[in-house]
């Protein structure tokens, strides 16, 4: 006879409750929802919903709990489970990830910018030894399908020689080996053109980032240029100009940046779009982001009134977070995400990564482009595969130990803000505390407060 077996609820569940009584849950494996009406809250009360067993009264449910992974075997070990999915997701070689950074210059002074700015723009000789060793990576690793290329800075469109002389010899080396090109660009678009834009466009053009520090009056204390002059009109007016062209990228993105004393002004900026009929493009998208204090911030007195910060952390960054996603919410911008993801599988992760710098020096992570601390150069025996020994995410062990249910969402989180916190690289990071909060608060915002809607 064959022994039954007994289920528990996933460590990495979050849950809420609505006013009406039901009971929702999240699985932030498998990121899918399961509402319980007030009819099954005596049985769910009986249960824990991270780690505990399941309750015999929700038999009926198992198999589709089971599917939906908020319930496990009972003998099951999560956390072997997370390292094992961890690494065979870090290892994949399906898709190589490249962030290209043609220069490090930038125009704009923006007093948090970690980045040693200035230097030589990539010569064309760097730009033609990339392309050699994207077609040796490709040669080797025949089972790569898609090159995802992001054009970095500095400001990129400071090299727009080289980008324009290397994204044609890119395709090519793709269409050799069969690989799609997908291509995206973080730049301040005070450069930006519909010419530049139609080149781009020609690439697979995915995704512009272009970041606001709050609306005009702010904006223009934190991002000028060198000389101290302004630079909102000329960023929102290329903005608005590439996001409403027949060549605008499957995503136009505008991350907007608050700091402690700014968060209340953000929504002004949410207003100045929709007032501009942003939000009538399907591929306008809003993000939001905290700045951090940096060893070469330089914070304006006009602003902050003090040369320091104390950034938000923990539940109050999270309050801080949900409050803003809130308040797109209620605008009707895109997009509110419905899990928090805080850099499980970064490039700094990743096998099939690389960071490329003007010199040729190649990262391990975004982060660090500019720092000449590079693992690799470019002249140097390639194809390499970044970070290939598993013994780099011991640090992981003690996420297990935690049973954190945020695991699946950081992966240890950044292991380059460990570095700037500890001075020792390939640390974790753990902001389990503000990833709990947000991402039950998330949870909520979706499926309680605004269900009735697509955020």
């Amino acid at each position: 006879m064959q022994k039954k077996k007994n289920f528990k609820w996933s460590e990495f569940n979050v849950w809420t409750e609505s006013p009406t009584g039901s009971i929702i849950i999240q699985s932030l494996r498998t990121q899918e929802v399961v509402e319980f009406t007030n009819d099954y809250k005596p049985k769910l009360k009986t249960s824990k919903f991270n780690s505990g067993l399941v309750a015999e009264e929700l038999r009926e449910f198992y198999d589709d709990l089971f599917d939906l992974g908020l319930i496990v075997y009972s003998d099951i070990s999560e956390s072997d489970l997370f390292l094992k999915f961890f690494h065979q997701e870090r290892k994949r070689l399906d898709t190589l990830k490249v962030v290209f950074t043609p220069t490090l210059q930038c125009q704009a002074a923006c007093f948090y910018c970690w980045q040693p700015h200035g230097g030589e723009i990539m010569g064309q000789e760097i730009a033609d030894l990339f392309i050699i060793k994207l077609n040796d990576f490709f040669t080797r690793y025949d089972q790569t399908k898609k090159l995802f290329l992001e054009l970095f800075g500095g400001e990129p469109l400071l090299a727009w020689k080289i980008i324009s002389y290397t994204l044609p010899r890119v395709q090519a080396v793709c269409d050799k080996h069969q690989v799609e090109l997908e291509t995206s660009i973080i730049s301040n678009t005070e450069l930006m053109s519909l010419d530049k834009a139609k080149f781009l466009f020609q690439f697979n053009w995915q995704e512009l980032q272009t970041t606001f520090d709050g609306p005009q009056r702010i904006h223009d204390q934190i991002r000028t240029k060198r000389g101290g002059q302004p630079t909102f009109q000329n960023i929102y007016k290329n903005f608005a100009k590439i996001l409403e062209s027949s060549t605008a990228p499957r995503l136009t993105k505008a991350r907007c940046h608050f700091y402690p004393s700014t968060i209340s002004l953000i929504p002004e900026l949410f207003d100045q779009f929709i007032k501009s009929g942003f939000n009538q493009h399907s591929g306008f998208r809003v993000s939001v982001k905290e700045v951090q204090q940096t060893n070469t911030a330089q914070i304006s007195p006009n602003i902050f009134g003090q040369k320091k910060f104390k950034p938000l952390a923990g539940q109050n960054l999270a309050e801080a977070f949900l409050w803003l996603y809130r308040k797109m919410a209620l605008r009707g911008l895109k997009k509110v995400p419905h899990v928090y993801q805080d850099g499980p599988l970064c490039y700094e992760k990743q096998f099939a990564a690389w960071v490329v710098a003007p010199d040729g020096i190649v990262e391990s992570c975004d982060s660090m482009v500019g720092t000449r601390k590079g693992y690799a150069q470019l002249d140097q025996l390639l194809p390499i595969l970044n970070n290939q020994s598993d013994e780099n995410f011991a640090y992981l062990k003690l996420c297990n130990q935690d049973k954190c249910s945020q695991r699946y969402t950081c992966g240890g989180s950044c292991t380059y803000n460990a570095m700037v916190e500890t001075g020792q690289w390939r640390q974790r990071w753990c902001r389990k505390e503000y990833l709990e909060k947000i991402n039950s608060g998330l949870l909520r915002l979706h499926y309680v407060e605004f269900s009735d809607q697509e955020l």
